[in-house]
Formats: structure tokens, C-alpha cells, sequence
């Protein structure tokens, strides 16, 4: 009798841990920066999200231009626009005080990821830092594990991601803020140019293609399926130990 319980049990058990898998991911916002009406020109473009919504700025001083972002991972061919920015801050100063701003809603999802094609002049910032807020007022933030680096040297695009899922605050936001921004390397008080030989400018430019946040929405019939099963596993229980009881 003890065997048939712990296979029964087993097998609910099992259920629940299929019928509770994740739900599809959904994309929350995503910008390819191309001409919302293909014109054939690189050097148009456009910072309206092509899916999804939210809306893409600038902090610090920072400017931004259109110019093409041939070598990402954008799918058009003849009309692939990146978006450029620059002026960043002079040498030794300004760390971490510019650069681009995502902001989006994550109402009733979960398991948020961003990521991001980015392109680094020779003569820009090595090193990049996400940061993150969690409303329009709270002060911007590291994201843990959210440095990154031009590793192979500037002029290379890199395709780059990261997972905010653990990060309080950040899933079922009414507005969620996230920059990147270019930073001191690690240890210094100074920006390392992204190319050995070149030296760091504040005219080196960062490019940003196909910039993508997505997250997942719980499936309503997976999470009563899984409530149902575990409420079943715990009744089995209960009754093996009424009858134990009885005994």
C-alpha cells in the first residue's frame, strides 16, 4: 500500500512540475530605430518601438544620429538603421552620467530580459553598465552582472543580454527605467578606448540596433492545473496519515 501511495504520489508530483512550467515569452518592446516606411536609407530612422511599447531617450548630454547598422543581427538588408550616440563625457569624468534610456511597462509579467545589439567606436568606452529604476523618481542603479565590454575591440558589433528576473521591483512595473551607459574600467577613475592603440574621445560613438525586452505572463490554465495537483498531493498525505491513525 505504501509503494501504490509513493508512485501515486510521485506521479502527481510530476504533473505539477510539467502543467507548472514557464509561459511563452512576450515581447514587452522592441526597437529595430529603421524608417517605419522602408526608404532605402541608413541614415533615417526612426525610435518608436516596432513592437510592443515603451519609448527610448536620452540622459546626460548625450545626442543621438541615424547611420547604418549593417552587421547586426537587424534582419533588413536595405534599409538596416542603427541609432548612434554620442557626445559622451570627457576623460575622468561624468561616470556613468549618460547615455540611453529604456522605459516600459511589465504590468502582470515575469522573468524580464533585455537584450541588445551594440556597436563601439574605436575610440568609445570599453566598457558599458546596465542600471536599472523602478519608478520615474527612484535613483538609477547596477544591474548585478549588467557590465560589459568591447572584448574583441571597437568597430564589432556584440550581441549581448541579460536577465532582470531576480532583480525586486522589476516584474509588474508600471514603469520600469533602464540604461546604458558608458563607465570607467574596472578599478580606475578613467575610460579605457574600446581599441588597443586608440585613446578614449567623447566623440567615440555607441550604437544600438534591435533592442528587444521581453517577459512571460502566467497561463491561467497551467496555474489552476498545478493548484489542483498540489492540493491533490497534499490530501494524499492526509488521508495516509488519518489511516495511520485508524491503525
Amino acid at each position: 500500500m505504501i509503494i501504490k501511495q509513493l508512485a501515486i504520489a510521485i506521479a502527481i508530483a510530476t504533473a505539477v512540475a510539467t502543467l507548472a512550467q514557464p509561459a511563452h515569452a512576450v515581447v514587452v518592446a522592441q526597437w529595430n530605430f529603421n524608417s517605419t516606411t522602408p526608404d532605402g536609407n541608413a541614415n533615417t530612422g526612426w525610435s518608436t518601438p516596432i513592437a510592443g511599447a515603451g519609448s527610448a531617450g536620452l540622459f546626460g548630454y548625450t545626442s543621438y544620429y541615424y547611420s547604418s547598422g549593417s552587421g547586426s543581427t537587424d534582419p533588413a538588408l536595405a534599409d538596416n538603421t542603427a541609432w548612434f550616440t554620442r557626445p559622451y563625457p570627457a576623460q575622468g569624468t561624468g561616470d556613468k552620467a549618460a547615455g540611453v534610456m529604456l522605459t516600459v511597462s511589465t504590468l502582470d509579467l515575469t522573468n524580464i530580459l533585455v537584450s541588445w545589439d551594440q556597436l563601439h567606436a574605436d575610440n568609445a568606452s570599453k566598457y558599458v553598465q546596465v542600471l536599472y529604476a523602478t519608478s520615474d523618481s527612484a535613483p538609477l542603479q547596477d544591474v548585478p552582472g549588467g557590465l560589459f565590454s568591447a572584448t574583441l575591440g571597437g568597430n564589432t558589433w556584440y550581441s549581448r543580454s541579460l536577465d532582470l528576473s531576480n532583480l525586486p521591483g522589476v516584474n509588474n512595473n508600471a514603469s520600469l527605467r533602464l540604461a546604458i551607459v558608458p563607465t570607467f574600467a574596472p578599478g580606475t577613475a578613467i575610460y579605457e578606448a574600446s581599441s588597443p592603440g586608440s585613446s578614449y574621445g567623447p566623440n567615440g560613438s555607441l550604437a544600438y540596433d534591435m533592442v528587444t525586452i521581453t517577459g512571460q505572463v502566467p497561463e491561467p490554465g497551467a496555474l489552476a492545473l498545478f493548484l489542483a495537483g498540489a492540493g491533490a498531493l497534499g490530501l494524499l498525505f492526509r488521508v495516509r496519515g488519518t489511516a495511520r491513525q485508524a491503525d
